[in-house]
């Protein structure tokens, strides 16, 4: 479950402060960016002992456009589904399951990166 939380905590990071790099604070508990209280002090914390890596804004935007495109894939497959009427026609079924491939895609990618944001960071 520690693995799970931690995974939240980086996701919840990338849609945070998206522009900016962020360092995981052990004092505050927390991710701290460029312009936060204890950043400075985050920062030679970093470069004095391995703590967790830094989460670079490259990785949150590649996290990001993961997750908005698994939404919008979602969604597109939500909407089909519903306007589809009893008797779906082949086409529309054949969009549909595409479209939840590319979700099921897109989680594991988002699971994959994230996992390995916080494993790159236990080193």
């Amino acid at each position: 479950m520690r693995m799970i939380a931690e995974m939240a905590r980086v996701a919840r990071e990338c849609v945070r402060r998206p522009r900016h790099p962020s360092i995981y604070s052990t004092e505050l508990d927390r991710f701290v960016c460029p312009g936060d209280d204890g950043y400075k002090k985050a920062l030679v914390e970093r470069k004095e002992a391995r703590g967790r890596s830094t989460i670079e804004p490259a990785f949150k935007l590649v996290f990001l456009t993961a997750a908005i495109g698994t939404l919008i894939c979602l969604g597109f497959c939500v909407l089909l589904t519903s306007l589809g009427l009893k008797e779906a026609p082949d086409l529309l079924d054949r969009v549909v399951t595409g479209l939840l491939d590319l979700v099921k895609i897109g989680f594991g990618a988002m699971v994959g990166l994230l996992g390995g944001q916080v494993l790159h960071g236990r080193d």
